[in-house]
C-alpha cells in the first residue's frame, strides 16, 4: 500500500492508495494532532506527530511505498509564509517515514511541489480563503478551489466520497495521485495561459 503525506505540524493529510486495484484510494484523512503537542519543543513535537501518522497507517493497512512532500525554500521574497517552519514540514515527513521503515523496508518519494502540483493554488481565487462559507466562488469549500479542482477531476466517484473536504487531506491525496501516475502537475504560463 502507498500512504501519501502532507506533512504538517498540526493537520497532516495522509491517504492510502492500493496500486492496481479497481479502486485506488482506500483511505484519507486529515490527523488531528493533540493539543498538548503544540507546546513540545520542534524535534519532539515533529516525533509525536509522526508517530500519529504512523499509528493511522498501522490500524488500516501495511505500507510498502510513502510519498510525502518534500518543502522547497525559495530566494528572499519568494516563500509564501515563514519558511522557518518548512523545517517542520520536512521534520515530520522524515520521522514518519522513519518509523515506517523500521517494521519492513519501503519505498520513499519525496516531490516538491512544483513537481507535482505546480503553482496551482489552494486558495479560493475570489475571497482568499478570507470569507470561508460567505464566499460565492467556494462557499467555504476546499474542492472549490484551483488545486481542489483540478484533483477532484481525477478522481473516481467512489474515490471522491471518500476524501473529507479539506486541504490537507485533498493534499495527500494530490500526492498519491501524482506517485501513481494519475495526476500531471499544472502548469500556468507567465501570460496567464493555463496549461492543464
Amino acid at each position: 500500500m502507498l500512504l501519501a503525506i502532507d506533512p504538517g505540524m498540526n493537520s497532516p493529510g495522509v491517504a492510502l492508495f492500493a496500486p492496481g486495484q479497481m479502486i485506488d484510494l482506500r483511505y484519507a484523512a486529515r490527523i488531528t494532532v493533540p493539543a498538548a503537542f503544540k507546546d513540545l519543543p520542534d524535534g519532539a513535537r515533529w516525533l509525536h506527530v509522526a508517530h500519529e501518522i504512523a499509528r493511522w497507517a498501522n490500524e488500516r493497512c501495511r505500507v510498502t511505498q510513502v510519498v510525502f512532500e518534500r518543502p522547497q525554500w525559495y530566494a528572499r521574497g519568494k516563500s509564501k509564509g515563514d519558511p522557518n517552519q518548512l523545517a517542520g514540514v520536512a521534520g515530520v515527513a522524515a520521522h514518519a517515514t522513519g518509523i515506517l521503515s523500521m517494521q519492513h523496508p519501503i519505498s520513499v518519494f519525496s516531490p516538491t511541489p512544483a513537481e507535482w502540483i505546480g503553482q496551482l493554488s489552494k486558495v479560493c481565487q475570489v475571497c482568499k480563503g478570507k470569507a470561508k462559507k460567505k464566499c460565492s466562488a467556494c462557499h467555504g469549500s476546499a474542492w472549490e478551489t484551483p488545486r481542489g479542482r483540478y484533483i477532484r477531476k481525477r478522481l473516481t466517484p467512489v474515490e471522491l466520497v471518500i476524501v473529507p473536504d479539506q486541504n490537507d487531506a485533498i493534499d495527500a491525496v494530490g500526492l498519491g495521485l501524482f506517485q501513481l501516475g494519475r495526476l500531471a502537475p499544472h502548469t500556468v504560463f507567465s501570460n496567464g495561459r493555463d496549461g492543464r
